[in-house]
């Protein structure tokens, strides 16, 4: 989603927390009540409606923490760590 400028809606669990935040989208925690979610859902479709910026802090997180580009600059890292 991210690579397209979406906002994300997840919650919680593994590293998610890490990539998911109130810039990008919206993080609940993983043992949610029903209204808990409900007014969580409502509050996100909200800000996504009223707003381009989480659309572009989305791709943003995207280009900077998962794209393929970033996983090769970390692999030469290693590379050349594990080579000195």
């Amino acid at each position: 989603a991210f690579s397209f400028g979406i906002p994300v809606f997840a919650t919680a669990v593994g590293g998610t927390p890490e990539l998911v935040n109130d810039t990008n989208g919206s993080c609940i925690p993983a043992e949610v009540t029903d209204t808990v979610l409900q007014n969580a859902l409502e509050a996100f479709v909200l800000r996504i409606s009223n707003s381009n910026d989480l659309r572009q802090q989305a791709y943003i997180t995207w280009l900077n923490k998962v794209s393929t580009e970033n996983y090769v600059h970390f692999f030469n890292e290693l590379k050349a760590y594990s080579s000195s």
